[in-house]
């Protein structure tokens, strides 16, 4: 492979793994504090 495949690939990988951990981090950093979404009572919530 030529240097500029090689360097695609890291910076692409890099960039997906980066986005991953993001996305895991503000999920499980979210606030609790919100009341829990129900559906409307005509719904059978």
């Amino acid at each position: 492979m030529t240097p500029g495949g090689w360097l695609t690939l890291l910076i692409s990988t890099a960039f997906v793994w980066s986005l991953a951990i993001w996305c895991y981090y503000r999920v499980m950093t979210a606030p609790t504090d919100h009341p829990i979404i129900k559906p409307p009572d005509s719904l059978g919530g």
